[in-house]
């Protein structure tokens, strides 16, 4: 989690470094997959098999696709290989200890999700509601919890924000 802190305030840094303004948390998204159930046991035997596949399967890809020439400084790429990280399988709970994916009951979910939006100030969630083969009712209660239980959590805290035009400088 501190890696996403530190690239959050970088992002908040440069635009207020290089181009002149606050960034809102609604310029700031976290992509993390979520599953929800009615208690951290049930979301934990629910979400296991589909979450794995996800990432044993579903997101792998040959090494040129997902670091290809020049995605990444020099600095960076050595420090991912030297991580040993990099092509390594995480377990189920290494994932959800690492804040790779948020797994859990209501409340956990909510407590997981609030470091983005209170620590963070990210604004938007990206998340999956369908992974593999994971069953429709698995889908549709997973996306009701959300809707129902999680994000209304999140709704009692309004954005006030007006946007503000940039101006970018063209010269060099």
């Amino acid at each position: 989690m501190e890696q996403r802190k530190r690239a959050y305030e970088m992002y908040r840094r440069l635009a207020a470094e290089k181009y002149g303004y606050e960034a809102q948390p609604e310029q700031l998204a976290f992509c993390t997959p979520v599953y929800v159930a009615e208690t951290d046991d049930i979301a934990m035997k629910e979400a296991e098999k589909y979450v794995m596949w996800l990432f044993n399967k579903g997101l792998k890809f040959r090494p040129e696709f997902f670091v290809p020439p020049g995605y990444m400084s020099v600095r960076s790429l050595k420090a991912m290989l030297e991580s040993g990280a990099f092509g390594r399988q995480s377990s189920f709970q290494e994932l959800i200890d690492t804040g790779v994916i948020i797994v859990g009951g209501v409340d956990t979910v909510i407590e997981k999700l609030s470091y983005y939006t209170d620590v963070l100030n990210a604004g938007m969630l990206v998340t999956g509601g369908h992974v593999g083969d994971i069953p429709d009712y698995l889908v549709l209660k997973n996306q009701t919890l959300m809707a129902k239980e999680v994000m209304p959590h999140f709704r009692e805290k309004p954005v006030q924000a007006e946007p503000q035009p940039v101006e970018i400088s063209t010269t060099v």
